[in-house]
């Protein structure tokens, strides 16, 4: 534990570092400074031994002690004074006219500024100038802010001497690095870093240190930081454009001359001798150390920093370069490396050997390579080439040669006549050996040897190639399967290694890389790859592709390379390798050989067998492996709702039956006895009709047995004048409803009569070649609850080998149908909300019997069948209600089972005799519609008024933060204008029921995989919306200038949230921090400049109106951020509540804070006075601290599910928030609930509640603990104040206003098209 002391004004400790033969001038610095300090310590050494004395107390350390060890020295000695408040450090070497007056001038600056941690007088010779380093303008004491100092003289604070003591020095002798782990520290504790211009050090240019060794020590000394502050320091480090004190350059060169000197005279010194590419990373390998420098991998708008690694080809990551020999041979052999033309591949390095034609009684050999020693290593070597050959004969040698000269082993390999080389991979004979064992300081020497003509030409020399050679220890568990696109840039061996990992998204297919660095050409690292690769067919275990040219690669399974790929120009298969057969989902990515760029990527089932999964519930038996069935997943669904309802016992007992016969299969499967529960008032009346095929009806009602919904339904099933046992079916399954037809009517006579029999409120109509799930009829009820003017709404459906058959129907200007999203991946965004749809297919739809009476249900003239469903749809909107496509009902499609699939001949064939009366009837209502087949993705989306792409950092979580529910609120008030939204997280993050909840609003939520960046989904979609509504400053600055640039002509509404600014300055005033004040005033730079990109910014808050007014002097437009409450009907009554309540997500700082002070200051004394009151602590991701004050008047409960509970269960809700800004939702839903609150002036702020009328405002201790009293025992004041509120609450948070704000918004930015 470290010596606590204060830090009121400065009590200077002065050490000064002295060594060999400074004495002289190490006491002249000591008499000086002696008088302005509290304390004087010298630490010196000399190569005698000889003691030293002068002014203070002298230390003799060991003359092999550096600075290092001689700073950690004076921490120790600073760390035993107590006494003293700040530590300053003299270098000896370190020259000033006036030390006295320098010592004096830290005392005073340090003693007026307790926000100082560093602080240093300027230095003529520094890598670190203030030109540089400034981050501020001096102030008027003559200080000035820097982001790096020297470490020659300069003084700490108490917080970061301590904190420099806690660290090990013991392998940082030299000391480089303390300087950048003093001021990471000071930066960490938000500090200030001061150099005073009004006094300067002289000192010389080096310190004679090996610079190599001074680095090394000092990564190490530095790996001793949290990962995040470590990444600090190379930003930093990067951000200043040097890598320390590597160069030293006068402080009096000034300006961007200046910095570009020191710049072009590091990099000119920094040399990349290898560069390879692998598996989405970038290596490279300098000469010295770049740490720091400006030397990054670019894409596109991507660039991407290096970092320091280990070794990689010791550590077997990726393969060393072998060294080509490029001595000249003896005789007439032409030896040449690279400029082979199309004799190369373009990312290979390739050695040329030219044979003259009078060679052939030559037996020579030529060396390749220079030698190379073998590391040593436990796992095994292996050498990789590719060579090729023009009409000779030769041997490719592998010489492994002991450290004495002698061959210990020779691997020969001949030269096939049949690979002649070129520019294609295919080209070359590819050579792979595992070297036998060696011992330590064997060499590898690769020959070639020349043994005479293959064919005999008088005028063409004999030409041998030798590409790409490499030597790989094989560390892996199991080796990349990828080969690096690699490339010597320089001779000299490889002393330090840097790595950038690339993200996915810079690894698209055409995309091409650069390795960019200061002073030099940019290096094209690979060009991308001209292929283009398209799926034909997915069996599972085989794909079927469409390559644009002959294609080389590396396939991925789940991130990891896993097979080598060659495909040719067309259409072929490619087979998956038996062990990746597993019968599980992957993730597949066809990427280059260097795994760098992804040509095409989609998710699949591998098959585990490939049997025909009909005929294999045709000559097998069920049960089946559930994995073999797409449908799995909504079975075991609906085995877990029918436990979680407590279904009852005769039910649960028939489950296992009906999954059963759903997995035999509609020919397998057996008849056994079903039984539905008797509803004598059903919610919902489903009519089947069937025509024999007896058990594919009976798998359709196991299904509907098996899929639990909260809703009640009958189940009506139409026996059309079936010969099979379907004219008998009630006899085998009970509880149902069998209307029987003497002689066939077909579909819509059949459906028509099933609904004059059904006694439901609602109807629906469902094939008796379907498999409904769980939840599918309370999907399509909610609809009728959750959107306006419902009138027909209609399933997802599926085929049984999960692809998608239809996804809401789209009818042309020809008033021809398309069945939208056929065969295509059913998890698409595009296909997965709730929409208005042209029709629904009536495979499985449902709509209101009184809807069904008004529009006289289907139409006869459409008899025997088809069409009728679209027409369905035509008469519902004729009669003034809307047509939905509901995917969260899903259902599965056997199509064509019962009317086949032929449309020339049976029953299938009315589909073409009614396509003319259907479009003679409707011509009127669909001439405005598109021609076929235009932009599909955008004519689905019927009976909007436009485009609304909203943009924020994540999906809203409505029951976690208030935040997310004013934006689920502020979604619903654009839809109700008319509006299509969607909805574009920025971590594009999949969030379970959260994303599927805004689905189910009718909203578009983009995420991966089918987008995998916001680049992509802007080049994709940008310029299909109107408007952009974003939320969050941060948020702003990333999407505004993607947006400008692809869609200048849209609008741009910002939501700030809240005032970041403003909040960020509130808390640094409550805790009286002034370093927050200076982060405050970033942020509000940052925060005005996304405002002013806007066109129109909303606030809910009026107080920040006028802050954002004032500050930005009108230049950004604000109008108020509609809140919307749902205020229930009726609250729980006053008997039956107790205590407090707190609600807030603990993720935001000024609820921790508020309650924090809270519990401290009021909570506290109240359970001494007021033990009856006991505080119930409700809200997401409570911090450990809270839960561990439960007591009898403290009670942590976290996160519900129904914010109801924090309310409904309590007299009184607290907000005590101490800093903040914005409209504090929880209040608010406080108030709706028929709770009175308890405020903080922030908390009441922009609500327009009054003091004493809707609420109680409280400041002080005292004050709260009065008001919590008083509301408490005052039923007659409670109840006032319930009253107040909730009608406060009505009028000012309606639906119907918020409406009004917000088309007031859209229509300040010309968007004047909102439906009435």
């Amino acid at each position: 534990m470290l010596t606590a002391r204060t830090q009121s004004g400065c009590a200077l400790h002065a050490v000064v570092i002295s060594w060999d033969g400074m004495h002289a001038a190490a006491s002249q610095i000591a008499e000086a400074v002696l008088p302005a300090v509290a304390r004087l310590d010298v630490i010196y050494s000399n190569h005698a031994g000889t003691p030293e004395t002068g002014s203070g107390t002298w230390h003799e350390v060991p003359q092999s002690w550096f600075f290092g060890w001689k700073f950690r020295k004076a921490l120790d000695l600073f760390h035993a004074a107590p006494k003293t408040t700040h530590l300053l450090i003299i270098s000896a070497d370190g020259d000033h006219d006036d030390w006295a007056s320098l010592a004096r001038r830290s005392v005073a600056i340090l003693g007026q500024d307790r926000r100082i941690g560093i602080w240093a007088p300027d230095l003529d010779e520094t890598p670190w100038p203030t030109d540089l380093v400034a981050t501020a303008p001096p102030g008027g004491n003559g200080c000035i802010d820097v982001m790096q100092t020297d470490g020659v003289v300069w003084a700490f604070s108490l917080p970061v001497a301590e904190a420099l003591s806690t660290l090990s020095f013991a392998e940082n002798n030299l000391g480089w690095g303390i300087d950048w782990a003093a001021i990471c520290i000071a930066h960490r504790a938000k500090l200030r870093i001061c150099r005073d211009l009004t006094c300067a050090i002289r000192h010389p240019q080096s310190r004679g240190y090996n610079s190599e060794n001074a680095e090394r020590q000092m990564y190490a000394f530095l790996r001793q930081f949290h990962p995040a502050d470590q990444n600090w320091i190379r930003l930093t480090r990067a951000r200043l454009q040097g890598p320390g004190a590597s160069i030293n350059r006068r402080s009096k060169i000034s300006g961007l001359e200046g910095s570009m000197k020191f710049i072009s005279q590091l990099t000119k010194q920094i040399r990349i001798s290898e560069v390879q590419c692998l598996d989405g990373e970038v290596f490279i390998a300098t000469n010295m150390p770049i740490d720091g420098t400006n030397i990054y991998v670019a894409s596109g708008d991507h660039q991407i920093a290096f970092d320091r690694i280990d070794d990689p080809v010791a550590t077997g990551r990726i393969a060393r370069l072998l060294p080509f020999d490029l001595s000249p041979s003896e005789g007439r052999i032409e030896k040449s490396l690279n400029g082979h033309g199309d004799w190369q591949v373009e990312t290979w390095d390739s050695l040329r050997l030219a044979f003259p034609p009078d060679a052939l009684d030559h037996r020579v050999t030529v060396p390749l390579t220079l030698p190379i020693e073998i590391a040593e290593s436990s796992h095994p070597k292996r050498f990789t080439a590719c060579i090729a050959v023009h009409r000779g004969r030769a041997n490719l040698v592998l010489r492994i040669v002991s450290a004495e000269g002698m061959d210990l082993h020779r691997i020969d390999v001949p030269y096939a006549i049949q690979f002649s080389g070129g520019s294609a991979v295919e080209g070359y004979q590819h050579v792979e050996l595992i070297l036998p064992d060696s011992p330590p300081g064997s060499v590898l020497q690769i020959d070639l040897s020349f043994l005479g003509a293959a064919e005999i030409s008088p005028d063409d020399p004999y030409v041998f190639f030798f590409a790409d050679p490499r030597l790989e220890i094989m560390g892996r568990p199991e080796p990349s399967t990828s080969r690096s696109v690699a490339k010597r840039l320089h001779s000299q061996a490889p002393a330090h290694w840097y790595c950038a990992t690339l993200p996915p998204q810079m690894l698209g297919a055409g995309r091409a890389f650069r390795l960019c660095q200061p002073s030099a050409p940019e290096q094209l690292l690979f060009p991308p790859s001209l292929a283009e690769v398209a799926l034909s067919k997915d069996f599972g275990h085989m794909l079927e592709l469409n390559c644009t040219t002959g294609f080389s690669g590396v396939m991925w399974i789940n991130g990891t390379a896993a097979f080598p790929v060659t495909l040719p120009a067309g259409q072929s298969a490619l087979r998956f390798p038996p062990r990746f057969l597993t019968g599980r989902q992957a993730r597949l990515e066809l990427r280059d050989r260097a795994g760098m760029q992804i040509l095409w990527q989609d998710w699949t089932l591998l098959k585990r067998q490939v049997t025909d999964l009909e005929h294999l519930q045709r000559e097998s038996r069920a049960p089946h492996a559930p994995d073999l069935f797409p449908q799995s997943a909504h079975r075991y669904k609906a085995l877990r709702a029918h436990c979680a309802a407590g279904s009852p016992a005769a039910l649960i007992a028939q489950l296992n039956t009906a999954i059963d016969a759903l997995e035999a299969g509609h020919e397998a499967l057996t008849l056994k006895p079903l039984s539905f529960p008797e509803v004598s008032k059903p919610d919902v009346s489903v009519v089947i009709p069937a025509h024999n095929k007896v058990k594919v009806t009976y798998a359709a009602l196991c299904a509907l047995l098996l899929a639990w919904n909260k809703a009640t339904f009958e189940v009506i099933v139409v026996d059309d004048g079936s010969t099979d046992e379907t004219a008998a079916l009630e006899k085998i399954v009970t509880g149902i409803t069998v209307l029987h037809n003497e002689t066939p009517q077909r579909f819509i006579k059949a459906c028509n009569a099933g609904v004059a029999a059904a006694r439901g409120t609602y109807v629906a109509l469902l094939n008796n070649d379907t498999e409904p799930t769980t939840g599918w009829l309370d999907a399509l009820l909610d609809a009728f609850q959750r959107f306006d003017r419902v009138g027909l709404v209609g399933s997802r459906l599926l085929y049984p080998d999960g692809r998608q058959q239809e996804a809401g129907g789209i009818i042309w200007g020809t008033g021809d149908p398309w069945n939208y999203g056929r065969l295509q991946n059913p998890w698409d965004p595009r296909f997965s909300y709730a929409r208005q749809a042209d029709y629904l297919s009536g495979a499985a739809l449902l709509t209101s019997r009184a809807i069904w009476d008004k529009v006289d249900g289907l139409s006869t003239y459409l008899e025997p069948m088809y069409f009728e469903d679209t027409d369905l749809a035509f008469k519902v909107r004729e009669a003034g209600f809307t047509t939905w496509y509901i995917p969260s009902s899903i259902v599965y499609h056997y199509e064509g089972l019962t009317s086949g699939t032929d449309t020339s001949s049976g029953f299938k064939r009315y589909q073409e005799v009614n396509r003319p009366k259907f479009k003679r009837r409707w011509a009127k209502a669909f001439t405005g519609f598109s021609k076929v087949g235009t932009a599909p993705d955008l004519e689905k989306d019927r009976g909007i008024q436009g485009r609304i792409l909203f943009i924020d950092t994540t999906t809203p979580a409505p029951d976690r933060d208030a935040g997310s529910y004013a934006a689920l609120q502020e979604i619903r008030l654009v839809q109700s204008l008319g509006y299509k939204v969607t909805f574009l997280p920025e971590n594009l993050a999949w969030m379970g029921s959260y994303t599927e909840d805004l689905q189910r609003m009718g909203v578009e939520v983009i995420v991966a995989p089918f987008y995998r960046s916001f680049d992509e989904f802007f080049d994709a979609r940008a310029g299909e919306f109107d408007a952009f509504y974003i939320t969050r400053y941060h948020v702003m600055q990333n999407a505004a200038p993607r947006i400008r640039a692809r869609n200048p002509e849209a609008r741009i509404i910002m939501n700030n949230a809240d005032l970041h600014y403003l909040r960020l300055l509130r808390r640094a005033m409550a805790e009286k921090d002034p370093t927050q004040i200076d982060d405050a005033r970033a942020v509000r730079e940052q925060e005005f400049a996304a405002m002013r990109s806007a066109d129109l910014v909303l606030s809910y808050n009026p107080t920040e109106h006028a802050v954002i007014d004032a500050i930005s002097e009108g230049a950004v437009r604000v109008m108020t951020c509609p809140w919307v409450l749902d205020l229930p009907q009726t609250v729980a009554p006053r008997d039956g509540r107790s205590g407090l309540s707190f609600l807030g997500s603990f993720q935001h700082h000024p609820n921790v804070e508020g309650l924090d002070w809270f519990l401290r200051e009021v909570m506290g004394p109240l359970a001494t006075t007021r033990p009856d009151l006991c505080l119930s602590i409700y809200g997401s991701r409570m911090p450990e601290k809270f839960k561990a004050m439960a007591s009898e008047t403290i009670l942590p409960i976290g996160y519900v599910d129904d914010a109801a509970e924090a309310y409904d269960k309590h007299l009184i809700f607290v907000a005590p928030l101490l800093s903040g800004a914005g409209i504090k939702g929880k209040v608010l839903n406080a108030l709706a609930r028929g709770t009175p609150c308890v405020l903080s002036p922030i908390a009441a702020e922009g609500t327009g509640l009054r003091d004493g009328e809707d609420c109680l405002i409280a400041d002080r201790p005292q004050d709260w603990a009065e008001a919590i009293a008083r509301l408490n025992d005052d039923t007659a004041l409670w109840q006032r104040l319930v009253d107040n509120a909730r009608t406060h609450a009505a009028r000012s948070y309606s639906f119907e206003r918020g409406r009004t704000l917000m088309r007031a918004a859209f229509e300040a930015v010309e968007l004047f098209g909102a439906r009435e």
